[in-house]
């Protein structure tokens, strides 16, 4: 029997089993606040502008797994050229 496999409902079936739980919270940070962020989460310094009172750099975040390093393979368009024409 040839079954095919819907993404769609592959993603939708992932999603329904992580469900989230009625005593839990999820919480997503940005790396680019805007004023109202700022405003909340800072302390506003004399100059006017605002310091964050705590920093969880990106860096760190990667290295904990919460986050994923975007460049970790990247390749630029002339090196994928080059492979691709010795292939």
């Amino acid at each position: 029997m040839n079954v095919r496999v819907n993404t769609q409902d592959l993603s939708l079936q992932a999603m329904r089993s992580r469900k989230m739980r009625g005593n839990a919270s999820y919480f997503a940070f940005t790396a680019t606040p805007n004023s109202t962020t700022l405003e909340k989460f800072c302390q506003l310094q004399p100059d006017g502008t605002f310091q964050p009172f705590h920093l969880y750099s990106m860096k760190q975040a990667i290295e904990e797994g919460f986050i994923l390093d975007v460049v970790a393979n990247y390749t630029t368009y002339r090196s994928y050229y080059e492979i691709s024409k010795s292939i």
